[in-house]
């Protein structure tokens, strides 16, 4: 059996390496295709500064590079170009970038702004970057975390995953991309003994499993492919995929189509996990013909 992967990070981001090196590496590992998915570049304006978005003005160079490795590996490895283009409600969606040449979008949720805070007179979504001191994220170090549940939520955490999911729910009714990325990337911090258990929610709580049902029901029937992320486990951060065995069942029971993705930020990583992935899916109840057709780029407007 081969696969895919279609989530994967370069230097021309917070990767390491170029995406020469990771097509190097996918041949190793017998992938079938290999598709490059920088962080897409910031709409807002003023544009957060981050270290972990590939800058506008190396985007032709980004494409560039990309282009330049399906030429050198045709016949041998179909490579694709990609983008993880961030929905940050009241700023951007995957949709701000139609028309870019591209093979397919990844859609992902990294940071959440809390609704309470938008709906203050006078309040703009900038406004919370200028007061998180940046681009604060749901998958950031474990104090960042912290800070995002204390200072922005009250110290209500269900407050946060209530607007993670919320948020999550609006970027696939938006649409306009391919992939939903990492979809419970809000789990990453949640381990006893890494944050203050104040901080912790429990992912068997009827609150949270309500949440996981909303988001598979929306997916079901919308063209949308839902990946099995292994980079969590690639970088030692989690035991389990990107989503769980639990939540990929309530996928499988709606037919959603899944692609498992390393979300590789050095070569090596290239095709990691993915053993635990087909056994995880596998749990779920994904057949082997469902992990033998993986997304194709480029079929869908």
């Amino acid at each position: 059996m081969r696969f895919a992967n279609f989530h994967t990070h370069t230097e021309f981001c917070d990767g390491t390496g170029t995406p020469e090196d990771y097509c190097r590496e996918a041949l190793k590992a017998g992938l079938a295709a290999l598709g490059f998915s920088a962080h897409a570049p910031l709409t807002a304006s003023p544009v957060p500064v981050t270290n972990w978005h590939l800058p506008a003005r190396r985007f032709p160079e980004y494409r560039a590079a990309v282009h330049a490795c399906k030429e050198t590996y045709a016949g041998r490895l179909p490579v694709f170009l990609g983008l993880e283009a961030d929905y940050i409600a009241g700023i951007q969606s995957p949709r701000d970038y139609a028309g870019r040449g591209l093979d397919y979008l990844i859609g992902s949720v990294h940071c959440v702004i809390p609704p309470h805070f938008l709906q203050e007179a006078g309040r703009s979504p900038q406004d919370f970057f200028t007061k998180a001191g940046g681009m604060l994220c749901i998958d950031g170090t474990p104090e960042e975390w912290v800070f995002l549940v204390d200072a922005f939520f009250a110290g209500n955490v269900w407050a946060l995953v209530d607007a993670y999911w919320e948020q999550q729910l609006l970027m696939i009714e938006t649409g306009g991309f391919d992939i939903l990325g990492h979809s419970d990337l809000i789990k990453k911090n949640n381990l006893p003994g890494l944050i203050p258990r104040r901080c912790l929610f429990d992912e068997t709580d009827i609150r949270y499993t309500r949440c996981l049902t909303r988001i598979a029901d929306a997916l079901a029937g919308s063209g949308i492919t839902a990946e099995i992320n292994t980079g969590g486990i690639n970088r030692g951060r989690t035991t389990e995929t990107y989503p769980s065995a639990a939540f990929l069942h309530l996928l499988c029971e709606r037919g959603v189509p899944i692609t498992i993705n390393s979300d590789a930020h050095a070569p090596e990583q290239v095709a990691g996990g993915y053993a635990a992935a087909v056994q995880t899916a596998r749990t779920a109840g994904y057949t082997e013909a469902c992990l033998k057709q993986p997304f194709t780029p480029g079929i869908k407007d």
